[in-house]
């Protein structure tokens, strides 16, 4: 039985959450640097192209990440993250706006001052190497978001939203998250959740996720 499951866990997609040694070394690093702030659930923090001369370090909690004016949600990160440290191109007509989902503790730093402080403390390789990461991390869910059928976008999705902790699970639908991060329509998602819960291959309490067992990648 167990070798049916390690093979069926090999088929599933892998989520896209960013764990990286190096930023914890950063964060560690500079922290005499740095004042937290805790940020109550529905607190905002906002860049754009023609205002974004911070970045902010998220030691606790959890923000989710919108791009304006769609509305879409790009994720939901939890804690330790670092946000703001990719310029917005020149040309962009978007404002980007993270959102407390969960209380957090955000530290808020001028990038040029973080910039000097790479080079005072010699990391600017760990920072180099987180870069690649989410560089690395950034072309899976861009796949996973060019999916061709309504289903392998939810079937995506669900695995994403099964990686979170059961608190930021809690704090929003599998309907609700899965549109904010396809444009789905929600029948269209509903449609499909319903049918996979029928099936047994997931399991969903008041519209939140519980349970995600193995997705065929075709159903």
């Amino acid at each position: 039985m167990s070798n049916d499951s390690d093979a069926m866990r090999l088929l599933c997609p892998t989520s896209t959450c960013v764990h990286s040694g190096h930023l914890k070394l950063l964060m560690d690093k500079l922290e005499p640097h740095l004042t937290y702030r805790i940020c109550p659930v529905g607190k905002r923090l906002s860049f754009s192209a023609d205002h974004q001369p911070d970045c902010y370090f998220i030691r606790k909690g959890a923000i989710s990440l919108y791009r304006q004016p769609d509305d879409i949600l790009l994720e939901i990160l939890e804690a330790p993250t670092l946000r703001g440290i990719i310029p917005v191109p020149e040309t962009s007509q978007s404002l980007f706006t993270l959102r407390v989902v969960e209380t957090a503790e955000i530290a808020t730093l001028d990038k040029q001052r973080f910039y000097t402080l790479l080079t005072e403390h010699s990391l600017w390789q760990p920072f180099a190497m987180h870069l690649q990461l989410v560089a690395s991390i950034s072309a899976e869910v861009l796949f996973k978001l060019g999916s061709p059928s309504v289903f392998e976008l939810v079937r995506y999705q669900l695995y994403e939203l099964i990686s979170k902790p059961q608190t930021l699970r809690e704090s929003i639908t599998a309907e609700n998250y899965i549109r904010g991060k396809t444009r789905l329509s929600r029948s269209a998602i509903m449609n499909t959740l319903s049918a996979l819960k029928r099936g047994g291959y997931i399991s969903i309490e008041n519209g939140h996720l519980t349970d995600v067992k193995y997705i065929p990648s075709r159903y």
